[in-house]
């Protein structure tokens, strides 16, 4: 079995650009562009840690449940199931490390369902994460599986 893994955030679900909305909400004040290094405060205009409080804060409420896709994110995934569909023994993956809150992971996959295809989006609600298998034992990554698997 060959598993094809593809990132969540910023890869397929424009999590900075709704994080900027967010942050510009609780800033009361525009934030704009994008950040140019994991320092977040630099670009927020904030200390790191009032940075990491808003990360948080934002990945549990329900704005993280309502992150839209990167632009042209869809079409390249509708075109990646469209080739892989007929393969035997390929399976494609959204990886996530999001939070191992119950109720941030079922927001997760409610934008992981942008991306199911071939069906309609109920059918992630019985799909189950599975542990990253590059992920650390302790570790929150998940993935959720966009094609049956095809033997």
């Amino acid at each position: 079995m060959t598993s094809i893994l593809l990132d969540c955030d910023d890869v397929l679900l424009d999590w900075i650009g709704g994080f900027r909305e967010y942050a510009s909400t609780r800033l009361k004040r525009p934030v704009t562009g994008d950040p140019s290094s994991w320092h977040m405060g630099e670009w927020l205009g904030t200390s790191d840690a009032v940075a990491f409080e808003l990360i948080e804060e934002f990945n549990a409420s329900p704005a993280f449940g309502n992150l839209g896709p990167v632009d042209g994110a869809v079409d390249v995934v509708k075109r990646w199931v469209a080739l892989l569909a007929p393969l035997s023994g390929i399976r494609l993956h959204v990886v996530t490390s999001c939070s191992s809150s119950s109720a941030v992971v079922s927001m997760r996959r409610t934008c992981a369902r942008w991306f199911i295809i071939g069906s309609r989006a109920s059918s992630l609600n019985s799909a189950k994460p599975c542990v990253n298998p590059l992920a650390s034992a302790n570790s929150s990554r998940m993935t959720w599986p966009l094609l049956p698997t095809m033997a």
